[in-house]
């Protein structure tokens, strides 16, 4: 069981630094650049894409560890992470709605988990 844990949390993890991926990504996209080839072979988005890389190994060996189901459901977790993390790197609005289905997935993995 603390086995399990471990790499419960590690998923936690992986799923929080491919969020930021995915804000990276959002950052890069916002800039303007002088040629078009510059959107898609710059240090963000290169940077970026290296770490979902990095997000796809690191969940093929915790899958080694815990069930698919627990991993997919968890990868719901991204949902909350990309809508907190645009809040405060890209300023972006969180709604009473975004807000509800925030408590709605935690409501849902808990009783999944538990």
């Amino acid at each position: 069981m603390k086995h399990e844990l471990i790499f419960f949390l590690l998923l936690v993890c992986v799923i929080f630094i491919s969020s930021m991926s995915q804000v990276l990504l959002k950052t890069a996209a916002l800039k303007t650049y002088q040629k078009k080839w510059m959107e898609y072979l710059n240090f963000r988005v290169i940077f970026a894409y290296s770490v979902y890389f990095f997000v796809v190994v690191a969940v093929l060996f915790i899958l080694r560890v815990l069930p698919l189901s627990v991993v997919q459901l968890s990868d719901s977790l991204g949902y909350i992470f990309i809508a907190v993390l645009s809040r405060f790197f890209l300023k972006e609005r969180l709604s009473n709605r975004k807000i509800f289905a925030i408590i709605l997935i935690i409501i849902g993995i808990t009783i999944y988990i538990l």
